[in-house]
């Protein structure tokens, strides 16, 4: 009996220590994703101008938020 206890609770304390992973790594793997499809988005446009411009587009609208939220002092999100 006292096997299938701490079999049980090495498995409760092997999901306890896969929610840190979840919680924080879920945020970054979707930021990779994202930043991985703005690049093959802006890397099948020919023209390089436009390419240019939508990098500049991003860099600006990222800026201007962390700009802000200096400003006002936001923590929460």
């Amino acid at each position: 009996m006292e096997e299938n206890g701490s079999k049980s609770m090495l498995a409760a304390i092997g999901v306890l220590a896969l929610l840190p992973l979840v919680c924080c790594g879920g945020p970054i793997l979707f930021t990779l994703f994202g930043a991985t499809s703005i690049s093959a988005i802006l890397g099948t446009i020919v023209n390089r101008w436009i390419t240019a411009a939508g990098i500049l587009f991003i860099l600006i609208v990222g800026g201007a938020t962390i700009a802000i939220r200096r400003l006002f002092n936001c923590t929460a999100v």
